[in-house]
């Protein structure tokens, strides 16, 4: 019975109804695939940079410093996107860029400059750079008595 009403409103014949049909389901994957792509990036950026500044802020309310300006660390991060996008990846400015860190502040700020950028975190970023040692990288922070480790 319930069948009846809903299929009923579908349209009078059965080629209607089956246009409906395909139509509403185009409908449904497009919101899916704009949420996919469009939105949930967003949404996901907004809760990382939120996490990560709370995380700094509790760093530095507990004594941690930083050892440079704004504009370092995005250039810090700018650089490290630079190294790892597209083919390939210039280990020697990512490894470069870690031996410059100070502080687990100066770690911090730097995730939190690089945000997300196409998609991705800092963290998922190194991950998926095969030729980047993150061992090497936990290795350069903690040699500098920095307790983070990626």
């Amino acid at each position: 019975m319930a069948n009846k009403v809903i299929f009923s409103n579908l349209g009078s014949s059965p080629k209607d109804k089956i246009v409906n049909i395909g139509l509403i389901l185009i409908i449904v994957v497009a919101v899916i695939l704009i949420y996919n792509f469009w939105l949930s990036p967003i949404f996901k950026n907004l809760f990382s940079k939120a996490k990560q500044t709370n995380a700094l802020n509790k760093e530095i309310a507990e004594g941690g410093s930083l050892t440079y300006k704004e504009n370092d660390y995005e250039n810090f991060a700018n650089q490290l996107y630079t190294a790892m996008k597209g083919a390939g990846t210039t280990t020697s400015v990512v490894y470069s860029v870690f031996r410059q860190m100070q502080t687990r502040g100066d770690v911090l700020k730097l995730i939190s400059k690089f945000g997300i950028r196409d998609g991705e975190d800092l963290a998922t970023w190194m991950r998926g750079e095969w030729l980047l040692s993150i061992k090497e990288i936990n290795t350069i922070l903690a040699t500098k008595g920095i307790n983070y480790a990626f």
